[in-house]
């Protein structure tokens, strides 16, 4: 059930969130306090097992034996048998459950974002970010999307590029954050058995980036860290840096696109 599965999320990623907050607190670069509240920290682990678990259904399902982690009390209500999603007659089941596993993990959200606002040294924050930023991109791919079961999808090379650019201080982390609730919530299917639960959790996302970031929704271009940082030495080849990292972020959104 999903108490089981939020266990084992917890064994396989949480306690990782525990140790890394602990060590984070007592090495000084962080407030010490950090590690008061463990199961925020766990929340960050859950939310990128949760997106690996959602994610690899198709990889899963072909090992041997198959290994499946996706809770009975979600997808039971769905199908007969976990396997029975990758069958094409039971594609209008298949995007429900797929839908209703990843309205579970939306709820990890809020947690995330209070632990991403209390980080203060740069190099770990950007270690914390990226990984979420990410699975939340791959939750706007996977919404709805029945092909989840049959290859593994994976969001863009240039997207990628984008979120190790940016995410590396909390306002364009969050901006991008709520950039991409937008497009989860744009594709929401108001017919789908978890639509009004899945809102719900959107909007109390979009409330815990509203508390660190009041202007979140206005999505006005800021320069990263990182970015500005390159720009600010030239000397030492920051402006060469960029231009190549641009170069290859438009190559990978060209190559996605399908351009020569």
């Amino acid at each position: 059930d999903t108490k089981d599965y939020d266990l084992y999320c917890h064994y396989v990623a949480g306690i990782v969130g525990h140790g890394l907050t602990r060590i984070f607190a007592s090495s000084g670069l962080e407030d010490e306090h950090l590690a008061d509240d463990l199961e925020i920290a766990n929340s960050m682990g859950l939310f990128l097992q949760k997106g690996n678990i959602i994610r690899d259904y198709f990889e899963d399902v072909l090992e041997d034996p198959p290994r499946l982690f996706w809770p009975k009390d979600i997808w039971g209500h769905f199908g007969t048998s976990i396997f029975d999603f990758r069958d094409r007659a039971n594609e209008a089941h298949g995007r429900e459950c797929l839908n209703a596993m990843i309205c579970d993990a939306l709820r990890h959200i809020p947690h995330c974002i209070q632990y991403l606002s209390s980080l203060k040294e740069t190099t770990i924050f950007q270690f914390c970010a990226v990984p979420q930023v990410m699975t939340m991109a791959t939750f706007t791919i996977l919404y709805n999307n029945y092909e989840t079961f049959h290859t593994k999808q994976k969001i863009r090379k240039g997207l990628t590029c984008k979120i190790m650019l940016t995410c590396d201080s909390l306002a364009p982390t969050l901006d991008m954050f709520s950039e991409l609730l937008r497009q989860l919530e744009k594709a929401l299917v108001p017919e789908d058995p978890s639509y009004e639960l899945t809102l719900s959790h959107i909007k109390k996302a979009y409330l815990a980036i509203a508390k660190h970031r009041p202007d979140a929704g206005k999505l006005v271009a800021r320069e990263s860290f990182t970015r500005g940082l390159l720009s600010a030495f030239p000397a030492l080849g920051g402006s060469i840096l960029l231009l190549f990292a641009d170069s290859i972020t438009g190559y990978f959104h060209r190559a996605d696109a399908g351009e020569e």
